[in-house]
């Protein structure tokens, strides 16, 4: 069981909107989805900003990834974009977590809660990733709440 409590790190550039990280293919009978090489390429950097900003981690030890081997997450993404076009939010998340299960998380239905915020026309493109447990003592709050 891992006892980190909570990992950032940013990541240049953003993910391809959904829109464009797959296309499909016929084999035979069979349509396949598969990821585009814009897909692929985000993928990449995900991990290696991971990997830069937490060089203790290693892939080949599997007692430390995926960092949270279980238990309840909130995700946080915030995308900042450095044109004035209208980016659909929600297109960006799906290829950013798809990119960290496995590293961050066992299974992304870990997360419980998703935050995301995005700011336009600023002076880079960038991602910002964070990732925390879900504390006890905020979900015993939030039950007390209802």
């Amino acid at each position: 069981m891992s006892m980190e409590r909570s990992i950032s790190f940013e990541v240049a550039g953003s993910a391809p909107s959904v829109n464009s990280a797959y296309y499909f293919i016929r084999k035979g009978k069979r349509t396949i989805k598969v990821k585009s090489t814009k897909a692929k390429q985000w993928i990449k950097e995900v991990i290696t900003a991971f990997f830069e900003a937490y060089e203790e981690y290693d892939i080949i030890d599997n007692d430390l990834c995926p960092v949270f081997s279980d238990g309840d997450l909130i995700v946080e993404l915030t995308f900042w974009f450095n044109d004035k076009r209208r980016h659909d939010i929600d297109n960006y998340q799906k290829l950013t977590i798809d990119a960290l299960t496995g590293l961050l998380w066992k299974d992304d239905n870990q997360i419980v809660e998703l935050v995301s915020k995005k700011y336009s026309d600023t002076n880079y493109t960038k991602t910002c990733i964070k990732v925390k447990r879900r504390g006890d003592e905020l979900w015993k709050a939030v039950q007390q709440s209802l």
